[in-house]
């Protein structure tokens, strides 16, 4: 079972098929959303996620949210900058 407003990076394609299946939808917008997820642009708004229909986007935004990376200092030599992102150890 997956807790409300939990990083939804967090869940595996099955457990987003799940999620779908339990909201009566239809279990291949497990993997659209994680395909825009980690292979698409990695969109921090469901609201981008344009080939899911928009009910499903507004299930997925009252249920999950996204981790924010931290912007670092401006510290590389050629204007880079570094963002700061929390691991949870296994």
């Amino acid at each position: 079972m997956v807790n409300q407003f939990s990083d939804i990076r967090d869940l595996s394609p099955e457990e987003l098929k799940s999620f779908f299946i339990a909201h009566k939808e239809k279990p291949f917008r497990g993997r659209q959303v994680f395909d825009w997820l980690w292979k698409k642009i990695n969109v921090p708004l469901f609201e981008e996620m344009t080939d899911i229909p928009k009910i499903c986007r507004e299930m997925l935004n009252s249920n999950f949210n996204f981790s924010q990376g931290q912007p670092g200092k401006n510290t590389g030599k050629q204007g880079w900058y570094h963002i700061k992102i929390g691991l949870q150890p296994l």
